[in-house]
């Protein structure tokens, strides 16, 4: 009997499963009744590295997410009082983002069961496997970044 090739498009949607079922396993969703959502964490994640500096066209090129979804989640945070907004030094119009105390209270306070999964795979892959499956997945979001613009 002859083996029948697999059309094209039926190995796409199965490697978009894979993708799919790998980021559900893996991404922690908001628990029930949290103060923040996923989003509105990685949000402060993204804010804290930027030690200050970053700027909210920068934060949703780094979410991956469109201008007007970070201005809304920079709305919720800044009502919760876990962002502030500093005039750009360089730019009067723009604004760079900063953690207040409470950000960075709340950050600490959550950041164990967002990152829970990544220990977890790390443990079932091994230091080395799990430092290439990041690497590899940080290439992708690099050669992809231009899908943003």
């Amino acid at each position: 009997m002859e083996k029948k090739e697999i059309p094209e498009w039926i190995r796409h949607m199965e490697m978009i499963e894979s993708i799919r079922l790998f980021s559900n396993l893996y991404t922690q969703k908001t628990p029930k009744g949290a103060f923040c959502t996923a989003q509105e964490v990685d949000a402060l994640f993204r804010i804290e590295l930027g030690h200050g500096s970053l700027s909210p066209y920068e934060l949703s090129r780094q979410m991956g997410v469109s201008k007007p979804l970070v201005s809304r989640l920079l709305e919720s945070l800044t009502e919760k009082a876990l962002v502030e907004k500093k005039a750009s030094e360089s730019d009067r119009r723009s604004y760079r983002l900063d953690l207040t105390v409470k950000g960075r209270e709340t950050l600490e306070s959550t950041y164990y069961y967002f990152i829970e999964p990544l220990e977890r795979l790390e443990k079932k892959l091994g230091k080395d496997q799990c430092s290439e499956l990041l690497r590899l997945i940080a290439l992708a979001n690099t050669k992809n970044d231009s899908k943003q613009d």
